[in-house]
């Protein structure tokens, strides 16, 4: 049975998550998760390499001996940290006698992404709309004719210096970035019902530092932000209030916090907290917790509301609301994002089992969205699947697209951080004999290393936590979207 194996992380600015999955028959099974304390990155900027990579290799190191095999390749999400989403369109003729295979397609991406975009940016993915075969809306192009194959997709682009730096911090760990996917905006594809992609909805995640916003219309990519609010906001304000640590004012947090339906109730005077070592005796009761809790928190959706008012112009009325993240899962967090915005709001975790917390659905969804456009381009990206043949050679491949992976890939000599605007990236090693496809996977997966001689049957023993996979390009490329919006 082929099989395709996803490895998938989320550094944050508050823990490192990691997502080994398998999707067999439109079905996805959760090998392992593991999140860790993160250390040495705050709102999506490295600030201490060395410590950064060491927690990346302790959660590598904690995935492997779950596995009981080693982990190289993987999928890296990225916030949406000064994205640029440009809508773009490429067309490519057809010979009318021959079917539109995944050969046309990947011919059809390469000519979207070679486009020229900002020299600062760096071209990460690709999102497309819809297909179009002589002008006729196509859900799915392979295995039709015509005279012409057209695309309309959103181009996604960020700082090279952001990225560099991210994939130098994660190689340096041990592993190798096969794809860098956006995961906010995979994650929003993803939660949103198919009428809703045609709709107007705005996703909100909210994380530990960063808040991200991504808009979306008629199937299109409006937005994609971050603000720099998010639970820590929360943390510090309990800290400073009862003057305690923020570790112990996140413990608090997460273990007895709550959002006030009614923030004129008393509150309950349960004592949670009381520290008498000092001359002021500190005692903390949920009530006075909640209070603190239920505040700041309506003071965040306030500030994301009046980004989306004043900053991205949009007519929050208009618009429906789907909530995740980390903060997502406090008890009632609905009620303060419903008191901002008197619109429908409704929360979005996974289905999957081993992977309910909303935390995780964002490397869930990325790896559906890798998956789903491998089925597309026919490309294998599994690292112990059957050696798939290779359809496209580096020779045939145009320079432009030769340099977008070796840019990400680059690495100094010295672990140093990357100041400033790049001006030059070193390339990949010309010795190296692995094939880059237009969306930054290996058209030939490496070959299974001796460490991975083990047999699959441990692996089948893990299947045991399934859940259904949902259609992704069912909604992006849906022919009666308009139909099923009125319905």
């Amino acid at each position: 049975m082929k099989s395709n194996r996803y490895t998938c992380i989320d550094i944050g600015s508050y823990e490192i998550k990691l997502l080994v999955c398998i999707l067999r028959e439109e079905r996805l099974f959760v090998l392992t998760q593991k999140s860790i304390k993160s250390m040495g990155i705050e709102c999506g900027q490295i600030t201490n390499f060395d410590k950064l990579v060491n927690q990346i290799k302790k959660i590598k190191e904690l995935a492997e001996l779950d596995l009981k095999q080693p982990l190289e390749n993987l999928i890296l999400t990225v916030s949406p940290i000064s994205v640029l989403v440009e809508s773009i369109t490429g067309k490519i003729n057809l010979d009318v006698n021959q079917p539109v295979n995944s050969g046309d397609i990947r011919q059809l991406f390469r000519q979207v992404m070679t486009q020229p975009h900002s020299e600062t940016h760096l071209l990460v993915g690709l999102v497309p709309r819809l297909f179009k075969i002589d002008e006729n809306h196509i859900q799915n192009p392979c295995g039709l004719s015509g005279m012409n194959l057209e695309v309309e997709a959103g181009r996604i682009l960020m700082p090279t210096t952001t990225v560099s730096n991210l994939v130098h911090v994660v190689e340096s760990s041990g592993f190798k970035v096969d794809e860098i996917i956006v995961g906010s905006i995979s994650e929003a594809l993803l939660a949103l019902e198919t009428p809703e992609m045609y709709a107007r909805t705005c996703h909100i995640n909210v994380g530990h530092s960063l808040t991200t916003l991504t808009v979306i219309h008629d199937g299109k990519i409006l937005h994609a932000r971050s603000l720099p609010v998010g639970g820590r906001d929360i943390t510090c304000a309990i800290a400073e209030k009862f003057n305690i640590s923020e570790a112990r004012a996140n413990e608090l947090k997460v273990s007895y916090g709550k959002v006030l339906i009614d923030t004129t109730e008393k509150g309950d005077h349960q004592v949670i907290y009381f520290d008498d070592s000092q001359e002021d005796v500190v005692f903390i009761t949920r009530g006075m917790l909640n209070k603190v809790v239920t505040e700041w928190t309506f003071k965040l959706f306030e500030t994301v509301t009046d980004h989306i008012v004043e900053d991205l112009r949009l007519r929050e009325k208009d618009y429906h609301y789907r909530l995740t993240g980390g903060m997502a899962e406090l008890p009632h967090i609905l009620h303060a994002l419903q008191h901002q915005l008197p619109v429908p709001v409704s929360l979005y975790r996974p289905s999957m089992l081993g992977v309910r917390d909303t935390k995780f659905s964002s490397l869930v969804c990325v790896a559906i969205f890798a998956h789903e456009l491998n089925l597309l381009l026919d490309a294998s990206s599994a690292a112990d699947v059957e050696q798939a043949a290779v359809v496209e050679t580096k020779k045939e491949m145009t320079p432009q697209i030769e340099h977008i992976l070796p840019m990400v890939h680059a690495k100094s000599n010295a672990p140093q951080l990357i100041k400033g605007e790049m001006t030059e990236i070193t390339p990949l090693s010309e010795d190296t004999d692995k094939t880059v496809s237009v969306l930054g996977k290996f058209d030939e997966p490496p070959l299974r290393d001796e460490r991975t001689s083990i047999t699959d049957d441990y692996m089948d023993q893990k299947l045991g936590n399934s859940g259904v996979l949902v259609k992704f390009l069912d909604k992006i490329f849906n022919e009666n979207e308009e139909e099923t919006f009125n319905n």
